[in-house]
C-alpha cells in the first residue's frame, strides 16, 4: 500500500484548516476546544471519573456537529487496582476504500495529580491544557477540514481515547477493535501534547520514524521553521 505522510500535511497546510486561520477562526476553535476540556469544572478528566464522562459527551458533541451524524462509542474494560470501564469516542468516514487512516488523541488526563503529578505530591487540579486538550483540538479540527479534500482513496477513523495516562488502555483496546471491525490500516497518527511550546526553540517530535522505512524522505524534505526530533 502507497502512501505519502505528506498527505496529511497537506491537510494542515493546504486545506479549510490553513484557510480558516487567515480570519482567525482556527484559533478560535482550538481555544474554544481547549477551554472547555481543561476547565477547572472537568477537575482533571481522571479516567473513569464522572469528569472524563462529561469530556467524552462534549467530544461526542463535537463529532455529531462535524459530521451532522452520530459517532460511536467504543466500550471497554482495564485492570489497575480493580476493574474499571471507560469509553472511546470515535468516527468512521467509510468511502469504501481498502485501507484507513487513523487520526487519533486521548482525552483524560490525570485528574488531581496525586503520584502522578509532576509537583511532589501536591493535591490539587491538573488540567491538561497541553496533555492533551491540544491533541484533541488538532483531531477535531482535521476532522473539520476532511470535506475539503477531493481524494477518497482512504477511509477514516478518528477516535478520542479513554484511559490513557493511566496505562495505554483505551488505545491499545482500540487496536484490537480495529482488527475486526475496521478496513486495515495504512496510516495511525496519535496527537499528543501537541500546544506544547519551548520558550527558547521550536521544536517538533517526531516518534514512530523506524515504522515508516520506505518513506524517510519525507522526513529529509518537510520544512520546518524550528527543529524536527524523530525517533
Amino acid at each position: 500500500m502507497k502512501f505519502s505522510l505528506s498527505f496529511i500535511f497537506l491537510l494542515l497546510s493546504n486545506s479549510t484548516i490553513a484557510q480558516q486561520s487567515t480570519d482567525g477562526n482556527l484559533i478560535f476553535y482550538y481555544k474554544k476546544i481547549i477551554q472547555i476540556l481543561a476547565h477547572y469544572s472537568l477537575n482533571g478528566r481522571s479516567a473513569s471519573s464522572i469528569f472524563e464522562d462529561k469530556a467524552a459527551k462534549f467530544i461526542y458533541q463535537e463529532f455529531e456537529s462535524t459530521f451532522s451524524a452520530k459517532p460511536k462509542i467504543h466500550e471497554f474494560t482495564y485492570q489497575t487496582d480493580s476493574n474499571h470501564f471507560s469509553k472511546n469516542i470515535y468516527y468512521f468516514v467509510n468511502n469504501h476504500a481498502d485501507s484507513t487512516i487513523l487520526i487519533g488523541a486521548h482525552y483524560d488526563h490525570i485528574g488531581l495529580g496525586e503520584n502522578r503529578s509532576r509537583s511532589y505530591g501536591k493535591k490539587g487540579i491538573h488540567n491538561g491544557a497541553d496533555d492533551n486538550a491540544s491533541g484533541v483540538a488538532l483531531m477535531l479540527a482535521i476532522a473539520q477540514s476532511l470535506n475539503s479534500l477531493s481524494t477518497k482513496k482512504y477511509n477514516y477513523v478518528f477516535v478520542a481515547y479513554s484511559a490513557h495516562e493511566i496505562g495505554l488502555f483505551g488505545s491499545a483496546a482500540f487496536a484490537l477493535f480495529c482488527r475486526n471491525k475496521l478496513p486495515p490500516l495504512a496510516l495511525v497518527i496519535n496527537f499528543d501534547m501537541v500546544g506544547r511550546f519551548d520558550k527558547n526553540a521550536r521544536v517538533l517530535n517526531i516518534y514512530g520514524k523506524k515504522t515508516l522505512l520506505q518513506h524517510q524522505y519525507f522526513f529529509e524534505t518537510t520544512t520546518f521553521s524550528g527543529k524536527i526530533h524523530t525517533s
